[in-house]
């Protein structure tokens, strides 16, 4: 599974710094994929559990519509629960 999930984000990575297509669609697509991947494994599995530090930090959007690795991201004053 993870090769799997690691190419995905690594291919739509790419995809992004090419430029080729449409930045929304890509990352939408690459989160569709993704979640697919997540509700198909068993609920009590390790894989389902704990993400493997080792893949590639996929793209996600700001609040200010920038394209910033996850990791280095943080959910904000919008969020509850967030700070």
């Amino acid at each position: 599974m993870n090769v799997v999930v690691q190419k995905i984000i690594s291919s739509t990575n790419e995809i992004i710094r090419k430029g080729k297509k449409d930045k929304t669609n890509v990352i939408s697509e690459m989160h569709k994929a993704l979640y697919s991947i997540y509700k198909s494994l068993d609920d009590n599995s390790d894989a389902k559990n704990a993400f493997p530090s080792t893949l590639t930090s996929p793209y996600l959007f700001t609040r200010n519509n920038e394209l910033k690795e996850a990791k280095k991201l943080y959910f904000g004053k919008e969020y509850s629960l967030g700070i």
